[in-house]
């Protein structure tokens, strides 16, 4: 798999000092065991407690995690418009999933996003393919990879991760 190909999760959290290093934590573990190409931006929305003190902490020891904060006089209304903003700014590779804020990513959820970066690693691959003569051999692959890539990028998953395509890296 070429190595833009990858995703970028994308998890807004706010006032949860409690819980952001667990959740953190679980979440590197989930994707590091699905796939080498990820990153996770964690995105503070002006906590009042220590959530982004311990975010910056983890993302010193952990080089695929990165730490942003939102300042505090930006509007409530705006969080999910700069988040997205964010996201697409600070994304290391093509596909990103915004979860929802202070969400513990469960190996599933995982594999699904996964099955999205597969669907338009596929996709990227066959808008490649060499010739329509390779195509007629059946060279090329005809149809996406694995049973369960039904979900489209630039969709929502069935549990709430908004995915989307950052146009740079095509």
């Amino acid at each position: 798999m070429n190595s833009s190909v990858g995703i970028t999760v994308v998890l807004p959290v706010q006032n949860c000092q409690r819980h952001v290093v667990p959740i953190l934590e679980d979440t590197l573990d989930v994707l590091a065991a699905i796939t080498p190409y990820f990153q996770i931006v964690v995105i503070d929305l002006a906590s009042e407690d220590y959530t982004y003190e311990l975010t910056v902490e983890l993302a010193y020891k952990y080089p695929q995690l990165d730490a942003l904060r939102l300042a505090p006089e930006l509007p409530p209304q705006l969080h999910s418009k700069k988040v997205r903003e964010y996201s697409l700014r600070s994304s290391r590779y093509c596909v990103s999933a915004i979860l929802p804020i202070n969400w513990r990513l469960t190996a599933q959820q995982a594999y699904e996003l996964m099955e999205n970066v597969a669907l338009y690693a596929w996709r990227q691959e066959n808008e490649q393919a060499d010739s329509a003569k390779e195509k007629e051999e059946g060279l090329a692959h005809t149809q996406p990879p694995g049973p369960h890539a039904k979900k489209l990028v630039g969709t929502q998953s069935s549990w709430g991760a908004e995915l989307s395509i950052k146009e740079s890296a095509l």
